[in-house]
């Protein structure tokens, strides 16, 4: 996906790849106050929820023991 352009950039935009068999969400914020212009965008493996409605609905995933989840996660400014 392609955020921007953003004027702090110089116009330029920010791309952001991802595995979407692993890393099915991202959240996003901003914060603008002043002359602070900050984005964040972080990785989650669950939509936005409480951990109970997440258990029941079989959506959150636990790892066993010596179990792997490989994410991939790439930024390019342009």
């Amino acid at each position: 996906m392609r955020l921007g352009p953003f004027e702090a950039l110089g116009g330029r935009s920010l791309q952001v790849r991802f595995r979407t068999d692993t890393l099915l969400f991202l959240q996003m914020w901003r914060c603008q106050r002043g002359t602070a212009d900050v984005i964040s965008i972080e990785p989650v493996s669950h939509r936005i929820a409480k951990r109970p409605e997440l258990a029941a609905a079989g959506e959150l995933p636990l790892l066993q023991p010596g179990a792997t989840v490989d994410y991939a996660l790439a930024f390019q400014v342009g």
